[in-house]
């Protein structure tokens, strides 16, 4: 069989998204000023940039949804930009994820309040992998998925077993991981083995290879970038291991190459948010693997589609036609190394 097309599922999420006047002192008010609904996690956030890049191939959606106006907004902005929905699973028992995402009006800072509701009950059944003929499969975020997060005694994990079957079908494989604290190195080892692509931030990288000491900053020096994408390489990780930080993006491969591709040098006057610039990035990394593009090419895409995603407070409302996201490039040019 030969397979196309990419399939996303994980922490589907709907974000909340309201403007507020200023940030209040604990126990006093703020005015929110407007207010509206977005894509939000890294299965929606994907595929809805992939959508707005014409993805030249089927895009499908699978996982676990509630049966509420959250999930129907999710199912409903799907099918309008041509996702299938056809391998969601809908359920009374559980409610849909969503973010209440505050932003200030003057500013642009973020806070959020994250209610994972149905996305701690997702399981591997409910990522129908086997019915699916598309060509690349991810799923995430690991550190965001109660059950799928679970390590057995064994020390497997659910995503571990939804990487080992859908390799075993055939898939390219990629996951993420969310920006949060959490004992990434028991989480992930079982899961390495099985994937082929894991993209991650700074913070990522520090909570996966362990460099508590060392702040961010240490972190996104070149000689600690090297030393700690060769350590995660050694657990697994079949391709690339792509690390991306405001500045530019690296790729590192099993096979001893490295790519490095700086950030296109936007103009701060068009920033409208940040929401979902990683995920946009690695939507762009994503479209090139499908499309057999060199790395190189792929992390072009994959910087110009995060530097378009700038343009919106939202996820991925900024998303342009890939086409166009690369035109950023040679308007603006790129970043100094």
């Amino acid at each position: 069989m030969e397979r196309n097309g990419i399939l996303g599922s994980g922490s589907w999420i709907v974000d909340h998204i309201k403007i507020i006047d200023e940030w209040p002192e604990q126990d006093t008010l703020s005015s929110v000023i407007s207010s509206r609904s977005a894509n939000g996690g890294m299965p929606f956030n994907i595929l809805k940039d992939l959508a707005r890049m014409n993805f030249p191939a089927p895009l499908q959606a699978c996982g676990l949804l509630g049966e509420d106006p959250d999930g129907e907004f999710i199912q409903s902005h799907c099918r309008e930009l041509g996702i299938d929905t056809s391998l969601f699973i809908t359920s009374s028992f559980v409610s849909t994820a969503f973010t209440d995402v505050m932003s200030v009006a003057s500013s642009g800072r973020r806070t959020f309040f994250y209610y994972p509701a149905g996305n701690d009950q997702i399981e591997p059944k409910h990522m129908r992998v086997e019915e699916s003929r598309a060509k690349i499969f991810f799923e995430g975020y690991f550190g965001l998925n109660g059950k799928m997060d679970a390590v057995s005694e064994n020390g497997s994990t659910g995503h571990s077993e939804i990487f080992s079957k859908a390799k075993s079908l055939g898939f390219i494989t990629a996951s993420d991981l969310v920006s949060r604290n959490v004992d990434f190195s028991s989480l992930t080892r079982s899961s390495l083995p099985h994937l082929d692509y894991l993209s991650l931030n700074e913070l990522e990288l520090k909570y996966l290879a362990g460099g508590d000491a060392l702040n961010c900053a240490d972190i996104k020096s070149e000689a600690n970038i090297k030393k700690y994408a060769s350590e995660i390489l050694r657990r697994g990780i079949n391709k690339f291991l792509i690390i991306h930080f405001p500045e530019c993006v690296y790729a590192f491969g099993q096979d001893g190459s490295m790519y490095k591709q700086c950030s296109v040098d936007f103009p701060r006057e068009r920033i409208k948010g940040a929401t979902g610039a990683g995920d946009a990035m690695y939507a762009g990394v994503l479209f090139g693997v499908h499309e057999s593009w060199d790395m190189a090419d792929c992390l072009r895409l994959g910087v110009c589609a995060a530097a378009q995603c700038l343009t919106d407070d939202s996820a991925s409302d900024g998303m342009a036609d890939w086409r166009d996201c690369l035109k950023l490039a040679d308007l603006y040019g790129f970043k100094e190394a």
